[in-house]
Formats: structure tokens, sequence, C-alpha cells
């Protein structure tokens, strides 16, 4: 009996690579590489809706970022003034008021010597 194993075996040996050319070749691994790339296409996909003429239109997601938490990266690359970031996030507006995080981020900014303490006090206060 086992003489006729190494028959089989022998035989399967030949055949594996057609059975399983997919795998030998690179292409499953491909196949799940493209498949991963999909979902990941599939999640930031573009929203759809409708206008008012009825016809469909894709219009792409747009960031969550608001205008302050922007200008604060910017100031915080070192691509923003001070004064410009004081004028980004709208400080003399009437109803102005600065998220939490940012005011963390200010006073951050603050600490490292990169807004001025007039600079802080105005975003702080308005």
């Amino acid at each position: 009996m086992g003489s006729g194993t190494g028959v089989i075996d022998r035989f399967y040996s030949k055949l594996s690579p057609f059975m399983n050319a997919a795998q030998h070749s690179g292409r499953a691994e491909e196949a799940v590489r493209d498949a991963a790339k999909a979902d990941a296409e599939a999640s930031v996909k573009n929203t759809v809706f409708e206008n008012t003429s009825g016809n469909t239109v894709e219009e792409p997601e747009r960031p969550t970022l608001t205008a302050a938490e922007k200008a604060f990266d910017l100031f915080d690359a070192g691509k923003l003034s001070e004064l410009a970031l004081l004028a980004a996030i709208g400080f003399s507006r009437d109803g102005y008021q600065l998220a939490e995080d940012l005011r963390l981020r200010a006073l951050t900014a603050f600490e490292e010597e990169r807004l001025s303490e007039d600079g802080l006090i105005k975003v702080l206060d308005g």
C-alpha cells in the first residue's frame, strides 16, 4: 500500500500548480488586495442626492473640519500668522464661541510661545 501512495502524491504534485493556479501565481493575493481596496473606496464613496430638478447628482463628501479647526491646523503648521488666525476664527463677530478642543489648542500654542498672551485673550474671550 505504501507504493500506491507515492504514485498518487507524484500525480497530485504535478496537478497542484494547475488546480491552484491563482494561489501559485499570486493572483489570489492580488485579488485580496483588490477587494480590500474596493472596500476602502466604497467607504469613501460619494453621496448621492436629488436636486430640485429631480435629477440625481453626485456630490463628494466634504470633510467635517470647521473653518476654525482648519485655521488652527494652518497656524500649528506655521502657515498662518496669529493675526490671520484671529481673523479666520472670527473672534470679533457677534456670537463668537470657540469649541473646547480649540481652546485647548490655543492654550497649547501659548504654552509653546507660538501665540501671544494678547492673542490668547482674544481667542478665549472673543
